[in-house]
């Protein structure tokens, strides 16, 4: 989509790491303090997915910041893993004073196996392995998005590795780092699904559904600079990593009155679909 930009980290402004360094969030006790506590059931989504074997996906998505009630989370990302068990990785942005103690947006990392081992954000613990001297998981992005107006967005991708099997993290043209393939149980060979799309966690704050908005807080038909979109999607079926349109994929939303998915759009003269998703939430929307 035109009128968009890629997007700056805040810490870029202090300057860069030293040879042989890593760029690390810094932990504080109140990011320690404030850990989100997942439950399932409160999870709501609005998301494309495409279920085939596959190496990996990839996409464009606008970054915004936006309302979230404490105790909650909002993000918008790529989702890569199996269904037929817990091994999953998700990678995109995300608003959540409870992990990061303000209201910012921020780049973040998942990796999940098994119910018993959920893993981890970002580097939280052992895992995601940081090879980037120039992009950190868990610092700031600034400015993002205007409404109405220029659009900041993250051209993400997730791909596992033919040499190694790990699954690794790529910002533009920029390798982040990546999953060693001993943390899963199954995606040492391929996963079985992509999605992409927005998700939030709801609390039921004061026994309401909750404000917290997802994407830009606006809902899909609104359109390019009003509502939040992914773009270029696709998803890599070789090791080859050649991105291929993911054809029949399919919208699953939550709470279409709080959040919804457009009708996802098959671009012409290069691989991918794009659409629009969120929507603001709110007491009176379910």
């Amino acid at each position: 989509m035109s009128s968009s930009k890629p997007l700056e980290q805040l810490w870029h402004k202090s300057g860069g790491c030293p040879q042989g360094t890593i760029p690390i969030q810094r932990t504080q006790k109140k990011h320690l303090l404030g850990a989100i506590s997942l439950d399932a059931s409160q999870l709501e989504s609005a998301k494309v997915s495409k279920d085939d074997q596959n190496k990996g996906g990839a996409g464009i998505v606008n970054v915004w910041n936006i309302h979230v009630e404490p105790g909650e989370f909002s993000k918008a990302s790529i989702f890569v893993g199996r269904r037929d068990n817990f091994d999953l990785i998700d990678a995109g942005w995300i608003v959540s004073r409870s992990m990061f103690g303000d209201d910012a947006t921020r780049l973040y990392g998942f990796w999940g196996t098994t119910p018993d081992h959920l893993g981890c954000y970002n580097l939280k613990c052992p895992g995601f392995v940081q090879v980037s001297q120039k992009i950190a998981l868990g610092t700031v992005f600034t400015p993002t998005s205007v409404y109405g107006g220029l659009q900041k967005v993250l051209d993400l991708k997730i791909f596992k590795d033919k040499a190694t099997s790990n699954w690794w993290l790529v910002l533009g043209d920029e390798s982040v780092g990546y999953w060693p393939s001993s943390l899963f149980k199954n995606m040492a060979d391929h996963a079985d699904y992509v999605q992409w799309g927005g998700q939030v966690q709801n609390t039921a704050p004061g026994g309401s559904h909750t404000s917290t908005q997802m994407g830009s807080g606006h809902f899909p038909d609104e359109g390019f600079q009003k509502a939040a979109f992914f773009d270029k999607c696709v998803y890599f079926y070789t090791d080859d990593i050649v991105g291929m349109t993911p054809y029949n994929s399919k919208s699953k939303v939550s709470k279409p009155a709080c959040y919804d998915v457009s009708d996802v759009s098959v671009l012409k003269g290069t691989p991918g679909v794009q659409f629009f998703y969120g929507g603001p939430g709110g007491p009176n929307c379910s």
